[in-house]
């Protein structure tokens, strides 16, 4: 998961202000307090109580969203992390090894340890490795 995939709902407050003047229109076109405004003012409380639960649960589902997605992220780098940790492993192992030889090779030849095409060779082997 991306950040691009997962986008923070909007805000509506186009829709509480558009709510706050139908109530007050619908108020001041009845002339007072009757049982029709109080009929308008119900439906509109309803409707706009609906649209508050639904971007409510939205941005809700939006942040669980967001932290499974850090989730995975962290995930990720652990798991990039655990293969360059066994890629250097291997790499040590390995050099382990040529170092073993190298020495084993130089005691079976004979070769005094400060002998320079000795050394010389044993970076090449080394080199090669890494």
């Amino acid at each position: 998961m991306k950040d691009k995939d997962i986008k923070e709902p909007k805000k509506n407050k186009k829709l509480l202000y558009a709510f706050l003047t139908l109530l007050g229109v619908g108020i001041y076109l009845l002339g007072g307090v009757t049982f029709m405004s109080y009929a308008i003012i119900a439906i509109m409380c309803f409707s706009f109580g609906s649209m508050y639960r639904k971007l409510k649960v939205e941005y809700e589902d939006y942040k669980i969203l967001k932290s499974v997605q850090k989730s995975m992220i962290k995930l990720d780098d652990y798991k990039l992390l655990q293969e360059e940790n066994d890629l250097l492993k291997n790499k040590v192992n390995t050099l382990t090894d040529t170092l073993t030889s190298c020495m084993v090779g130089r005691a079976t030849e004979g070769v005094p340890p400060n002998h320079t095409r000795s050394y010389i060779s044993n970076l090449d082997k080394i080199e090669e490795v890494l």
